[in-house]
Formats: C-alpha cells, structure tokens, sequence
C-alpha cells in the first residue's frame, strides 16, 4: 500500500472519529449553554419584608417568594423542590439546577453591596448571604 493512500485512509478514519465525537457531544445537553442562560432575565419585587423574583427564560418562566433572612443570611428564595419543579415551573427537571444557580448568581450581582456575597442552593431554597 502506498504512502499516499494510507496517509487518505487516515484522514478518512479520523474525519469520521471526529463527527461521530461532534455528533454524540453536541446531542448530550447537561447544561444549559452560554446562550440560553443569557437570555434568561432575573427580576425582583419587594412588598414589605419579602416579595418575589422572577426567572424568564428560553424554556419558560416563573416566580418564587423570597423574604430577609437573618444573621449572615441576607434573603431566603423559595425554590421548588425537585418533586415540584416541573409542576410549578412547567421546565424539566434537568434545568433545574442550571437556572437555580443562574438566579443565585444574578441575586448577588444585583441585590448585595457591589455584587459581593455568595448563595447556597438548598432542597427548597436558596440562601443568600452577604460578602
């Protein structure tokens, strides 16, 4: 066999590794992609000791009630459960902790003095703590 071939025979082999490498990656999907999770907005209201934030994004939107925390504990958002995510969220259970996570770091971002602080996600939770 000839140099030249077998150097087109490689080729070949890899050009087919690596679709079938792009093909399986891109169709597995556990996070969110950058895009998606830019387009999502996080807003907030305040209604005396507590009030609401709001998620909207590409998959859907909702609200979930947030009040002031205490000690280190700035506010305390109430998150679905797992059990209840996708029934008080109409958005599957594998997003939920991509879009948890984003609300967590939009909170600091917005809501504590110079963006500094921190968030612990909790089964029906989400602390946020100051910096």
């Amino acid at each position: 066999m000839s140099i030249l071939l077998k150097a087109k025979l490689i080729a070949i082999v890899l050009a087919v590794i690596y679709l079938l490498w792009k093909v399986f990656f891109t169709s597995m999907k556990p996070e969110m992609s950058d895009k998606e999770i830019n387009k999502a907005k996080v807003s907030f209201s305040t209604e005396g000791r507590g009030g609401n934030v709001f998620y909207r994004g590409e998959e859907g939107s909702f609200s979930m009630y947030w009040e002031f925390g205490g000690g280190n504990v700035i506010a305390i958002i109430d998150v679905p459960s797992a059990k209840q995510w996708e029934v008080r969220t109409q958005i599957p259970l594998d997003k939920r902790m991509d879009i948890l996570n984003y609300i967590g770091k939009r909170t600091v971002a917005v809501q504590t003095t110079d963006g500094k602080g921190s968030y612990v996600i909790r089964d029906n939770c989400i602390e946020i703590k100051g910096g």
